[in-house]
């Protein structure tokens, strides 16, 4: 099952089945992220962060994980999925968050790797 990020839904992740979660082996500079950033599915999405969320003990999402991008979600998963059973890429927003748009904003205007 390939996670899908979107506002307000996400796909639960299964450890130890097809997933189509990549590895990241080209590594993770700044500028790799920028270009993961100016070229990635926002989700419809305006200032994205992506979240890596599992159910908690009364059944409401709680994040776990955030990433600037769906791949470091991934990653993450990847790396770590087999912790978090039913886990789920979510998308949600750095609205109202300068910091992390300045941020953002500085990976997206870094040129290209």
């Amino acid at each position: 099952m390939k996670p899908e990020t979107t506002a307000g839904t996400g796909d639960q992740y299964a450890p130890g089945k097809e997933s189509g979660l990549t590895t990241m082996s080209t590594g993770n500079t700044l500028a790799e992220i920028g270009e993961r950033l100016r070229t990635q599915d926002n989700r419809i999405t305006e200032l994205p962060m992506f979240c890596v969320q599992e159910k908690g003990h009364v059944g409401q999402w709680i994040t776990i994980m955030v990433a600037f991008t769906e791949e470091g979600c991934k990653e993450y998963l990847r790396q770590d999925g087999h912790n978090h059973r039913g886990a789920r890429i979510y998308v949600e927003s750095f609205r109202r968050c300068p910091e992390m748009i300045a941020i953002r904003k500085y990976l997206m205007e870094l040129p290209k790797p």
